[in-house]
């Protein structure tokens, strides 16, 4: 009875002891390496040199912490860094981490967020402003309100002169002001310091003003128009191949927009001038074709044309009335000149490609598999009696098959003839172009 006795208080004893060793060794396998206990200090310090992403790597697998940063940060994170890792918690790494790599690191929950930090950019452009202060005036020494100002090379940074001719404007130094007007050419001034009285002096653009216009009444002066009126030169239509002149159109006007119909090779463009007149009416520009109203510009040659005017407004086009509601398109066509005799050829050559982006295709197996998923998840699968394991082998380009690299060919041949007594011009022209 005595021995178990003392076999009894030594286990309870031995108990409690080995109770507290469990608990403190679980303890302890629970603190990370990086934990809040730090090894003894006096040891030497052993200072590793490793890259930023290793570093971050080690922070990661070491602790409960999960890094972030974002793709801009890849560069940096192959810098070398010599930090201490051993012992050290968490925040003193990234203490060291970030003063050594020139990075910001943010603990956010269980989050450790690295960025670059933050540099302050020094403007001098901000730090050097200058103030100017001008009169915009004519060639007869007249105000010229609503003149626009603006900086050379920065869009948007500019003022309008008011109806004094005055302007107002903080700018950097050295930049250079452009001020511009309609029918005036535009003069440019470069800022050295700050002007409190600058008269800046705009001349007219003798060469815009002289041009000559075709309009509903006749011919005038690009001075003399009061009304809303756009010239199309033969020159700029040179280097289009296309059997319509709606097509040569596209892009050349302002207010006009170019729509083709459909698809199909040579098809007609329509044209809307300052948007749509009507909802159900008729919604065509009216075509004047030396001074003859037409319905439309399929039977006229591109490269008879000399000249294109397209009235906009009401006072372009009142001479037209009604019909002329939609705009009006004045084309005019080429004349034999005074004592020549010339014969013209020309043949223009193209080549169409339809387009499909930059999209990837499927091989046969790709597109396989894409299926089989795609049944499999919508529990179709043994309807697909068709999808077979040999198609995966298949790979017939269909697109390669349903298109073409389609010719465009233009021919043209002209001649003309003129004396004091007669003038007389014959064209001829063939299109053809095949689809894509």
């Amino acid at each position: 009875m005595k021995k178990k006795t003392t076999f009894s208080e030594r286990r309870r004893g031995f108990a409690p002891f080995c109770l507290s060793l469990c608990f403190f060794m679980a303890v302890g396998g629970a603190i990370s390496p990086l934990g809040a206990v730090e090894k003894d200090r006096g040891n030497e310090e052993q200072r590793t040199t490793q890259t930023v992403k290793q570093v971050l790597n080690y922070v990661e697998a070491n602790s409960n912490y999960v890094i972030m940063y974002s793709k801009g940060l890849l560069q940096a994170l192959d810098k070398q860094v010599s930090i201490q890792l051993d012992g050290e918690k968490v925040e003193q790494i990234l203490k060291e981490l970030a003063s050594a790599a020139g990075l910001e690191c943010k603990i956010n929950g269980w989050q450790v967020i690295v960025a670059p930090k933050d540099v302050a950019v020094h403007s001098p452009q901000q730090a050097d402003n200058v103030k100017v202060a001008g009169h915009v005036i004519d060639e007869m020494g007249e105000s010229v309100p609503g003149a626009n100002i603006s900086v050379k090379g920065q869009a948007g940074k500019g003022t309008v002169s008011d109806i004094d001719g005055n302007f107002t404007l903080d700018v950097p130094r050295g930049s250079v002001l452009v001020v511009s007007f309609v029918g005036y050419v535009s003069v440019e001034y470069k800022v050295e310091g700050s002007v409190s009285n600058l008269r800046l002096q705009l001349h007219p653009d003798a060469e815009t003003l002289d041009e000559v216009v075709v309009v509903g009444y006749g011919m005038q002066r690009q001075s003399s128009i009061t009304g809303a009126i756009s010239s199309v030169k033969a020159d700029e239509l040179k280097g289009i191949t296309s059997p319509s002149v709606s097509n040569l159109l596209q892009g050349k006007v302002a207010g006009v927009v170019a729509t083709s119909t459909s698809g199909q090779p040579g098809a007609g463009v329509s044209i809307r001038i300052r948007g749509t007149g009507s909802i159900q009416g008729n919604q065509e520009a009216l075509w004047v074709i030396d001074g003859v109203v037409g319905s439309s510009s399929a039977e006229l040659n591109p490269n008879d044309i000399e000249s294109i005017s397209i009235l906009k407004d009401g006072s372009a086009t009142a001479l037209y009335g009604s019909r002329g509601a939609n705009g009006v398109i004045q084309v005019t066509t080429k004349r034999a000149k005074m004592g020549t005799s010339q014969v013209g050829l020309s043949a223009k050559f193209g080549v169409s490609t339809l387009q499909r982006g930059k999209l990837r295709m499927m091989n046969g197996a790709e597109y396989y598999d894409y299926l089989y998923e795609a049944f499999t998840n919508a529990g179709t699968l043994q309807n697909q009696v068709w999808l077979q394991p040999y198609l995966r082998e298949a790979n017939f380009d269909w697109w390669d098959y349903a298109t073409q690299n389609a010719l465009t060919q233009n021919y043209n041949i002209s001649y003309q003839f003129g004396n004091d007594k007669i003038r007389s011009y014959i064209a001829g022209d063939y299109y053809t172009e095949d689809g894509t």
